[in-house]
């Protein structure tokens, strides 16, 4: 009985995209990385931590991050072998325009807004707003990806013989 039930689990697993999401996240974490290093490397070289700058420098991270997300996406966690079309690109842009809109609306408001408590650094601070809006942006992302830009074209159904 053990068998069938793993087979229903597995072929669900594929069918509902937790393969791929695992995937999209790890190619995340990865982007995740350039996102914070730039925009710690621009705040900390600045010392600007909150503000209207703010929003310059996460929408320069965000936008490194997401470019190389594109390349990692497109190839691995999608699995699109062929060459982008100007209408995939173009969407990819469009999708990422409102990632990068609620990814920087978060960490502006709290990094502006939101008092830090206790003695928090504001550069900590403005890690922890990056952290906040991240799950925000990487599920608007990955539904954007999967549904919008990546989607996989159906093969026509096979019509069955009788013989």
């Amino acid at each position: 009985m053990v068998t069938p039930i793993r087979s229903l689990i597995e072929r669900y697993a594929q069918r509902s995209g937790i393969r791929q999401f695992i995937k999209f996240a790890a190619v995340g974490f990865m982007n995740s990385i350039v996102d914070f290093s730039i925009i710690n490397a621009l705040s900390a070289f600045t010392h600007i931590f909150s503000g209207p700058f703010i929003i310059l420098f996460n929408v320069i991270s965000f936008s490194v991050a997401v470019t190389n997300s594109y390349f990692f996406n497109k190839r691995w966690t999608f699995r699109q072998s062929r060459d982008g079309t100007v209408s995939e690109f173009l969407g990819f842009i469009l999708v990422n325009i409102g990632g990068v809109l609620l990814n920087t609306s978060i960490v502006f408001f709290f990094t502006t807004f939101v008092p830090p408590f206790a003695a928090v650094h504001p550069q900590a601070w403005l890690n922890i707003g990056k952290i906040i809006a991240l799950p925000v942006s990487t599920f608007w992302n990955f539904f954007g990806m999967k549904f919008f830009i990546f989607k996989r074209k159906l093969a026509p159904a096979q019509e069955k013989t009788t013989p």
